[in-house]
Formats: C-alpha cells, sequence, structure tokens
C-alpha cells in the first residue's frame, strides 16, 4: 500500500512493509545531486583487490584535498573488474560534477597498491553508467574485459 503527498518540491511517498510504515523521499531530478562517472584502466606489476585499490585512492584524496575536500568529491567505486591476464583492470568511479579533475589529480597520484607499482588511466567521462560504457569497437578491442557485459 502507498501513499503519495506533495510536500513543496518532494514527493513523500509512504510505503507499507507488512506492519510497519515506511517514508521514502523523492527527489525530482533537477533538485537531485549532479555527478559524474569516470572509466579507468588500472595497469600494475600484479592483480589487486578491489578493496585495496579504493583504499590507496581514498589516501590520495585525504592527502591532496583534506576532510572537507574529501566529503564534497563524494566518491564512490561502482565497478571493477581484474582483466584475464591479471595485471591490470577496468572500473567505473562516481563523483559530483564539479569535482571530476580533482578525482583525476588524485588518480595520477596513485603509485603503488599493497608494494606493487600501478597506473591509473582515465579512459572516458560521462553523465551516465550506460554513457561510460559505451565504446567505439577500437577502443574495446583494447580490453580483455567486456564492459557491456560486465558492468
Amino acid at each position: 500500500m502507498k501513499v503519495k503527498q506533495k510536500v513543496g518540491a518532494k514527493l513523500v511517498v509512504l510505503v507499507c512493509i507488512g506492519m510497519y510504515w515506511d517514508l521514502m523521499l523523492y527527489m525530482p531530478p533537477s533538485l537531485r545531486e549532479r555527478r559524474r562517472y569516470l572509466l579507468f584502466e588500472v595497469m600494475g606489476e600484479r592483480e589487486m583487490d578491489k578493496r585495496d585499490l579504493l583504499k590507496e585512492i581514498w589516501d590520495s584524496i585525504y592527502s591532496l584535498y583534506g576532510d572537507v575536500g574529501a566529503s564534497e568529491i563524494k566518491l564512490r567505486l561502482i565497478e571493477y573488474h581484474n582483466r584475464e591476464e591479471g595485471k591490470s583492470g577496468v572500473g567505473i568511479l562516481k563523483c559530483a560534477h564539479d569535482k571530476v579533475e580533482e578525482v583525476r589529480a588524485s588518480l595520477a597520484c596513485v603509485h603503488s597498491v599493497n608494494g606493487a607499482r600501478v597506473g591509473i588511466r582515465v579512459i572516458k567521462i560521462s553523465g551516465t553508467i550506460k554513457g561510460a560504457t559505451r565504446l567505439p569497437r577500437k577502443v574495446t578491442a583494447q580490453y580483455s574485459v567486456d564492459l557491456n557485459s560486465k558492468l
């Protein structure tokens, strides 16, 4: 059972789940925060875990921009997959739309993950996940991971 009520510019939806009522806020697209998706490639000496990679990215962001800057970036790792040969991987990061250059700078400052040397290269920036995974066939042929099936 759903009960909808408009309060200002927000739509409040009450949802009944069993015996409990839950409050859900619906934000129209004009009021949502804009974001960007960065498709990136990691090239390294050996295979790495996505948690270790994300920890190094966060350490780089904190060292460059501090706590306030890191909170404004609103970074999230959407997907990360290692390639078949295991020494590199492809992933998608989500960040605030006005902090893309800061994220790119912090990715450039990551040089090692768990003692293994790495390099991170941004392949594409997009406003949607679908746009980030959609690549021309020439570029897709470089990757052994099929981005459209994995992401």
